[in-house]
């Protein structure tokens, strides 16, 4: 078994844990996402499409917002313009200018594959956006080793004329206004503030550091997929990290927690359980 495309949401997970990987991408495991995980994946959803939209200039410019538009919609409304407001305009150098834009690498056997929010190519430089729509991490330590931040330039420097030190990585942090106390459902307070900016300079230090982990993590895979094919499952994550407390496959790699018991345990002889007699 191979995998022919593999992307940085691949690489985060084989990282995160190679058994989980197993279970969601080879045996296409997965448990359903709570409802705090589907509104927040949709509203990410719905303000790419809006800022794709802005940028094919197909996003009418309404002011003011009309009373008919639920509360989300308003909300989405205004995080694209907050947005749209603080992105650079086209100029005379724009090269090329294209929202989400694919883009491909060919590397150790396997395709690449970077979805850029928004790519601005011109006679300074070579720029990558991306919209998050959340807050910024408290630790952007945490940001500067993740796989996104990592493949992006990398994909980018590898496919085109443009040096390393050339491709500057910028992701914009937006939450969606929260309602004033006192209002209705479905109305809107004041936005929470202007979108918020963390920007990841490209090197060719920082490239050829990718290109070794890329090259160790890749490796690591194939030869996982090999064993796999052979019947010997991924490697699982070091318990000394406590990823599995959580984990929704933690019962079928035998790592649940010992104080949530197994509630048919107790049920060898069901046919031994006492009736329980109903009212007259």
């Amino acid at each position: 078994m191979g995998l022919r495309q593999i992307s940085q949401s691949h690489l985060t997970l084989l990282d995160y844990c190679p058994r989980k990987f197993q279970h969601i991408y080879l045996e296409q495991l997965s448990s359903p996402p709570s409802f705090q995980e589907q509104v927040a994946l949709k509203r990410g959803s719905d303000l790419h499409y809006l800022m794709q939209q802005q940028e094919l200039q197909l996003l009418p410019m309404v002011d003011p917002l009309p009373q008919s538009w639920s509360g989300e919609t308003v909300r989405l409304y205004q995080m694209a313009q907050s947005l749209a407001a603080v992105i650079p305009t086209p100029m005379d150098s724009t090269r090329f200018r294209q929202s989400e834009y694919r883009l491909h690498y060919q590397f150790a056997g396997v395709l690449l594959t970077v979805v850029y929010d928004l790519l601005v190519l011109n006679d300074e430089g070579a720029y990558i956006f991306d919209w998050k729509t959340y807050s910024r991490p408290p630790d952007q330590a945490d940001l500067v080793t993740h796989w996104q931040t990592r493949l992006y330039p990398f994909v980018l420097a590898a496919t085109s004329d443009y040096a390393a030190t050339d491709i500057t990585l910028s992701y914009w942090f937006i939450q969606p206004p929260q309602p004033m106390s006192g209002t209705l459902v479905g109305e809107v307070g004041q936005p929470d503030g202007q979108p918020d900016c963390i920007r990841f300079e490209y090197g060719d230090r920082l490239h050829h550091q990718i290109h070794h982990a890329l090259s160790q993590t890749l490796g690591h895979l194939q030869q996982w997929l090999a064993d796999y094919d052979n019947g010997q499952p991924f490697p699982q994550t070091d318990q000394i990290q406590d990823r599995c407390r959580h984990c929704a496959f933690a019962l079928r790699c035998g790592r649940s927690h010992p104080a949530v018991p197994d509630p048919w345990v107790d049920l060898e002889d069901i046919g031994a359980i006492e009736e329980i007699p109903l009212p007259d």
